[in-house]
């Protein structure tokens, strides 16, 4: 099984899980993550965040910003923090 570990910089970035569970955060600017299979750790930043959880007991945290924070599959948790932000479960 796979996991990562990554962070995003200061500009756009995307960052995509595996089949582990894997940590991403996004860092500054507006980014997109996936967090695949597994159970993952997803932190925005302090821009406009698209974050997906897919498979898995994901933890999911928007940060500042406008987010949209999307679970997926299995028992999710989702933090909004600050921002007018889009929470699906």
């Amino acid at each position: 099984m796979m996991m990562t570990l990554s962070r995003g910089g200061a500009g756009h970035d995307q960052l995509y899980g595996q089949t582990g569970d894997d940590t991403l955060d996004a860092g500054a600017g507006d980014d997109y993550l996936e967090g695949g299979d597994g159970d993952d750790s997803l932190v925005g930043g302090d821009n406009q965040d698209q974050i997906y959880g897919q498979a898995g007991n994901d933890a999911i945290d928007g940060g500042k910003g406008i987010d949209l924070l999307d679970g997926g599959e299995g028992d999710d948790t989702l933090m909004g923090n600050q921002g007018d932000d889009s929470l699906t479960g």
